[in-house]
């Protein structure tokens, strides 16, 4: 992608590309990165040792992403965990979208 970049300045320009300005399309290139945007499934647990429950039930079905937050990574999983988290007494309100203790 940089030669094309820096090939093409050269076809339009009167003159060759400098070394500089070369040096400076290379390092912004560098700079490029590519990220990948997915929704995603998030547990959202009231404490660290819920979080820590939770990760323990889910095995390789889940990841944390932060001390309370959990990532259900295999949505096809969702049924089998929630299930196996009430059966641990932790129950999911999917309606409210947080973790509280219920009244």
């Amino acid at each position: 992608m940089i030669s094309r970049a820096v090939t093409a300045l050269n076809e339009i320009s009167a003159r060759p590309v400098p070394d500089n300005v070369t040096r400076e399309i290379t390092g912004w290139f560098a700079e490029c990165r590519r990220i990948a945007v997915a929704p995603a499934l998030l547990l959202r647990c009231p404490d660290a040792h819920t979080a820590a429950r939770v990760l323990a039930a889910g095995g390789k079905n889940v990841q944390p992403v932060s001390e309370t937050i959990v990532e259900l990574v295999d949505a096809g999983a969702r049924a089998r965990l929630i299930k196996k988290l009430r059966g641990l007494g932790i129950f999911v309100d999917e309606a409210r979208g947080t973790a509280g203790r219920r009244r």
